[in-house]
């Protein structure tokens, strides 16, 4: 309890919130603590602790009631008005998910359920083989972390966001997302749980990735995901490659009425890529000429052998994309991205400007899924 403006408030830090709900204690009424959640959920970090205002503060925090097997009273009666809170819709609610194609066309049924179609090659192809395919995609996201002050320390610490998809024919749904600040066992954990709700027998599981070691290591800790189908996003491969052929000067796009040999060598190794054919890639790859200037060679050099070093460490995810594709698979990970955006940069990272401590960002992570997951509600039923 502190004085702002001459007003009294009484701030509760939002990890010491949830965990006076663990322990069974009741800090406010369960319509305000809705209300409180909420207002966390999309205000910034300092606004977030601003929880209760009124004139007897007393009067806002009912611990003892819960405790003595009393009901918890509606603190509008009391007299007691809490803070005014923004009541802000999630974008995400109103909206179907993204496609993988932003040209594919979007659809939303009259129940409200999030479903989406695909562009119209998948939906030709998927009733022709009634596809039913479960999509794992798993991606990292830094967070800024804050450091005690006597510690003196920066840097971020890798945020793990999983995502399971389902698609059915031509309809693809969001089935739960889940992220954890902990480490990979604790993921691990997460995704096993998330798989004996939703895995059905028959039933083929693709896995999407940017290929990051720990995503390919977590595969073979789960047995469910060992033998699942593995795609290498096809965008991070794409832009993996283009980043090599910069160095050479060389881009997709062409300058001029004539494409040169070299200029053609970008499309063509691509196409190569797109069809799951690395060995024909890297024949085009290796006859790439060197810069004279030894300076200029040598980064070069260097960016030719991390390209080679790369397609030999995912060689197993690179497929046949085209024939993938026309069979009405995903073989990107755009959802992966913008739920990133929509989970966790958007609240947790804005520009940087944002900190967090292990247990207030660990609680906001959790409260921010069961929010996307519609199950906040939960909370305080």
């Amino acid at each position: 309890m502190k004085k702002v403006g001459g007003k009294r408030q009484t701030v509760i830090p939002i990890d010491a919130f949830l965990g006076e709900r663990k322990r069974g204690r009741s800090v406010v009424t369960k319509a305000l603590e809705e209300k409180m959640v909420i207002s966390a959920l999309e205000t910034s970090y300092r606004k977030s602790r601003k929880i209760l205002e009124g004139k007897r503060s007393t009067e806002n925090i009912r611990q003892k009631v819960i405790a003595k097997g009393e009901e918890a009273k509606v603190l509008e009666k009391s007299g007691v008005n809490p803070l005014p809170i923004e009541e802000k819709e999630s974008k995400e609610a109103q909206s179907p998910e993204s496609t993988y194609k932003k040209a594919g066309k979007q659809t939303q049924d009259t129940k409200d359920t999030k479903q989406a179609k695909g562009s119209f090659i998948r939906k030709f192809m998927a009733k022709l083989f009634e596809l039913r395919i479960i999509y794992f995609m798993a991606d990292g996201v830094g967070v800024e972390r804050q450091y005690p002050e006597d510690e003196k320390k920066k840097g971020k610490r890798e945020c793990k966001v999983g995502l399971f998809l389902s698609q059915t024919g031509e309809t693809i749904k969001e089935l739960g997302t889940f992220c954890t600040w902990n480490r990979v066992d604790e993921f691990k954990k997460m995704t096993e749980n998330l798989l004996l709700k939703i895995l059905i027998p028959f039933t083929t599981v693709v896995i999407i990735s940017d290929g990051a070691k720990w995503i390919r290591n977590l595969r073979k800790k789960i047995p469910r995901l060992e033998k699942a189908i593995w795609i290498l996003d096809w965008f991070h491969l794409k832009d993996t490659t283009l980043k090599m052929f910069r160095v050479f000067g060389l881009t997709e796009e062409s300058e001029g009425s004539e494409e040169s040999e070299e200029s053609q060598a970008v499309k063509t190794t691509l196409s190569w890529l797109w069809h799951g054919n690395t060995q024909k890639a890297l024949e085009i790859i290796n006859k790439l000429p060197f810069a004279q200037e030894e300076q200029e060679r040598e980064k070069q050099e260097i960016a030719l052998r991390k390209l080679k070093t790369y397609l030999k460490n995912q060689e197993e995810g690179i497929v046949n994309y085209q024939a993938y594709k026309m069979k009405g698979y995903l073989v990107g990970s755009g959802y992966m991205e913008k739920r990133n955006d929509t989970l966790i940069k958007d609240r947790m990272v804005r520009q940087g400007r944002m900190k967090w401590g292990l247990k207030g960002g660990e609680a906001m992570m959790q409260l921010l899924t069961a929010r996307m997951n519609g199950r906040l509600g939960e909370l305080f039923a």
